[in-house]
């Protein structure tokens, strides 16, 4: 059904002259990458006003953004499967900040750092042990990768040490974990 939607508005597009017809495939592609991400971005959101955990949604999603922007990371190969896989690792993450009492925050918090410093370790090793030539490319990437997941982790022990883990950081840390096995499976399917 989407596809039918986007191909009809695209044609309608190129049919007022507003798109070369040597452009309409990328145009095509751009128009079903924001429907779908859209699509996506406003169940997490629903299910946060249901959830009233915005902040944390925000936080999760932000994290999620910024280290699968610079890490790569496994893609799904349908938008179904894109779809049933985001959204139930989202509803994990909620169910995990609603189900894990306050006291529990620095603790849980504690024990991803330690999955996620692991993960961060196993996946940069990997990444350089075995570049092949996009990866050699993408240098730059790697290096901004590392930089930001240093910050990310000095902020997180900053709040462990002043022990204020709230859901938030949390949300955070859980969002971190996601990018990790994320990027650990995507060099997995590299390598085979």
């Amino acid at each position: 059904m989407i596809e039918q939607w986007i191909h009809k508005l695209a044609l309608q597009a190129e049919a007022s002259g507003d798109i070369d017809p040597k452009d309409l495939p990328i145009f095509r592609y751009g128009l079903q990458m924001m429907v779908e991400i859209g699509i996506i971005f406003m169940t997490m959101l629903l299910v946060s006003l249901a959830f009233d955990k915005i902040i944390e949604t925000m936080v999760w999603l932000f994290t999620i953004i910024i280290f699968r922007s610079i890490g790569e990371g496994y893609h799904a190969k349908t938008f179904k499967s894109c779809y049933f896989i985001s959204v139930s690792i989202y509803l994990l993450t909620i169910a995990s900040l609603e189900l894990i009492p306050s006291i529990w925050y620095g603790k849980v918090t504690l024990a991803c750092l330690v999955l996620v410093s692991t993960l961060f370790v196993v996946t940069t090793f990997l990444t350089f042990k075995h570049q092949s030539e996009e990866m050699v490319d993408n240098r730059l990437f790697h290096k901004i990768r590392i930089l930001l997941s240093f910050c990310f982790y000095f902020f997180v022990i900053y709040r462990l040490a002043q022990n204020t883990v709230s859901a938030s950081v949390l949300a955070g840390i859980l969002g971190f974990v996601v990018t990790q096995l994320s990027h650990f499976i995507k060099i997995k399917e590299l390598r085979k």
